[in-house]
C-alpha cells in the first residue's frame, strides 16, 4: 500500500504569478481554491478547461495576475 503525503495534496499553483495579458478576459477563483484562472468574456470555461458553472462558490477577485500554471501556459500561446 502507498501512503499519501502532504505534498501530494497541495494545489498546483505558480510560485510567481503572471500578468493577464489578454483583452476581454477576467480573473476568476473558486472559493475553495488558491488558484486564479483566466476566463474569456462570455465563457463559462477557463483557459485551462475548468467549467466555472460547477463551482460551489466563487470569490470576488481584484487581482490581475494568474496563479494557475495551465492558464499561464495558455496565455503564452494566445499572446503569440
Amino acid at each position: 500500500m502507498s501512503s499519501t503525503t502532504a505534498n501530494a495534496r497541495k494545489p498546483l499553483t505558480l510560485k510567481k504569478p503572471v500578468a493577464n495579458t489578454l483583452d476581454g478576459t477576467t480573473i476568476v477563483k473558486a472559493k475553495r481554491s488558491p488558484q486564479r484562472h483566466v476566463l474569456p468574456k462570455g465563457e463559462k470555461v477557463t483557459l485551462c478547461r475548468i467549467d466555472t458553472a460547477k463551482w460551489a462558490a466563487q470569490d470576488d477577485v481584484t487581482e490581475t495576475t494568474v496563479t494557475c500554471p495551465l492558464c499561464a501556459e495558455a496565455l503564452k500561446v494566445e499572446a503569440k
